[in-house]
């Protein structure tokens, strides 16, 4: 893995950590029921996410293929 691999990774990072964050905000101001499961939905597509982007740094496959 070189220098411009990581690079992209983080700028990859960053940006679906704004994505994600601008979503939790949304999702507060969604009165409490529904609130409550945008928020568990969007825990639940953050961590499938970042598992399918770091699982291949340890040579595994991902657990869902994005075509």
């Amino acid at each position: 893995m070189d220098i411009s691999s990581l690079v992209q990774l983080l700028i990859m990072l960053a940006i679906a950590g704004l994505i994600f964050y601008v979503l939790w905000w949304g999702a507060s101001h969604v009165p409490d029921p529904f609130g409550t499961v945008l928020r568990v939905i969007a825990v639940i597509v953050a961590v499938v996410f970042l598992v399918n982007l770091l699982l291949p740094m340890m040579g595994s496959a991902p657990v869902i293929r994005f075509r």
